[in-house]
């Protein structure tokens, strides 16, 4: 079997461990530039979500503004995030996934 490394949309962080949610992958979620959205924190990733999705479950209430996010500052300082570092986004069935600058993702299958 291949295997092949996963990488996200890099986005950087700013002041306050702020990002700036890409507006083609918000669109995928219906997410607003001024909006709500679940997160969860789930293996050391963030898992953002449309709280209006009828599939939403669970997690924390946050929100965006202008299209930007604010990690939370202990998930930020647990993965070792600072000013000017970049965090990943990844679109999934599940919503966007937020990976830290130290994780490597791997999808092993067939050929390419």
């Amino acid at each position: 079997m291949n295997s092949i490394k996963i990488i996200g949309l890099p986005v950087v962080v700013s002041n306050r461990h702020r990002i700036v949610l890409d507006k083609n992958i918000r669109t995928l979620f219906r997410i607003q530039k001024n909006d709500s959205v679940l997160m969860n924190i789930e293996q050391g990733f963030l898992r953002i979500s449309s709280c209006y999705e009828p599939t939403a479950a669970g997690g924390e209430k946050k929100n965006i503004t202008i299209g930007r996010f604010n990690l939370p500052e202990s998930w930020a300082k647990q993965n070792d995030i600072h000013l000017g570092d970049f965090v990943y986004l990844i679109a999934t069935d599940t919503g966007i996934v937020i990976c830290p600058k130290n994780i490597e993702l791997l999808c092993i299958g067939g050929g390419l």
